[in-house]
């Protein structure tokens, strides 16, 4: 499968920037909320628990990822049901079947995997913003430049606060570090970053010619920008990320209703493995492409790792082995209803 189906791909097209929305206004959010001049007094007190807390990174401000998963989710299996074309073997009508989201199975696999992520996204932002207190700190920065940092500052055209660290991993807020030290160094290294924005080049590149520092002012602006960027990056990441996850299972729901509908039999389903067979393609998953089963059987990607459909992460027995099969996997199933096994 080098290319998605176009009705695949135009799904996913529409549900990725909705949950990266979702991120973004989720992270808009948290910071608006935290409590400044808490965290201030906090780190005045060298009292970092309290400064975390003061900055209220809390999961109910991640509502809207909660909703945005629960639609693509709910989507997913709508368009699996609606592109059936089914006809009764007895008396030739077609039948169509709704989705379900009240469920029980759709509503616990969409509170299971929202509930996870947000409780994921949670724990590495506080993680991120203790690493960049500390290392602020350190460095000598004093408590209200560590706190600007952190939740960004405003923005009195829109409002909202820009450029903070709350929005990215560690890594990425490391990335963004390392930035600003080649731009206060003049380093040219900074036009390798692929997240930069190349309107500022030119400024940068003649403080480069003359030696002299940029002026705060526009540095400010710079590192402001590419720290934006990289947030924007992590909600694209989210986004693709979550919203295969939940296409995946949102068709899979959908099929498992139209058993439990009685209309069609699991042994009449067919259910393939399709990988997307580029260069970027796991050997295990290049090996199960054109795979089948029938529905409610499991595919042996691995020894440990089941699968009912790719990206299902709820048949393994060795977590290690499901993580290194599932994490980033692009691969998808295929469903066919076989006309051939409709009648009794």
């Amino acid at each position: 499968m080098a290319r998605l189906p176009k009705n695949v791909q135009a799904l996913l097209d529409r549900l990725e920037p909705e949950i990266r929305d979702a991120f973004l206004e989720a992270i808009d959010q948290v910071t608006n909320a935290a409590q400044l001049n808490s965290f201030i007094a906090a780190l005045e007190a060298n009292d970092l628990d309290a400064a975390v807390a003061a900055l209220r990174i809390e999961a109910p401000f991640f509502a809207p990822v909660d909703r945005a998963i629960g639609n693509a989710f709910a989507s997913a299996a709508t368009a699996a049901l609606t592109d059936l074309r089914l006809k009764d073997p007895n008396s030739g009508d077609a039948f169509l079947l709704g989705f379900d989201g009240r469920h029980t199975r759709a509503e616990r696999w969409v509170r299971d995997r929202s509930s996870g992520l947000i409780v994921e996204i949670v724990e590495q932002q506080r993680e991120m913003a203790r690493e960049v207190i500390e290392t602020g700190l350190a460095g000598g920065q004093n408590p209200r430049q560590v706190a600007l940092d952190i939740v960004g500052r405003m923005n009195k055209e829109t409002g909202k606060r820009e450029g903070g660290f709350i929005g990215l991993t560690s890594q990425q807020a490391q990335w963004a570090k390392n930035a600003e030290k080649e731009l206060r160094n003049l380093d040219s290294a900074y036009f390798q970053r692929k997240r930069r924005d190349k309107r500022f080049d030119g400024t940068i590149k003649k403080a480069i010619e003359s030696g002299k520092p940029i002026p705060e002012a526009d540095l400010r602006r710079i590192v402001t920008r590419y720290r934006d960027r990289l947030k924007k990056y992590r909600g694209d990441t989210i986004g693709r990320t979550e919203a295969l996850n939940s296409m995946r299972s949102g068709q899979h729901e959908g099929f498992a209703q139209l058993v439990d509908s009685g209309q069609v039999r699991a042994d009449q389903i067919e259910i393939g493995w399709g990988a997307t067979m580029d260069a970027r393609t796991r050997d295990s998953h290049r090996y199960m492409n054109g795979r089948k089963v029938k529905f409610g059987e499991l595919f042996e990607v691995a020894p440990g790792v089941r699968m009912e459909y790719p990206g299902d992460l709820e048949h393994s027995t060795d977590p290690k082995r499901l993580a290194a099969e599932s994490i980033q996997c692009r691969c998808l199933a295929t469903y066919r209803v076989r006309s051939d096994l409709m009648q009794d």
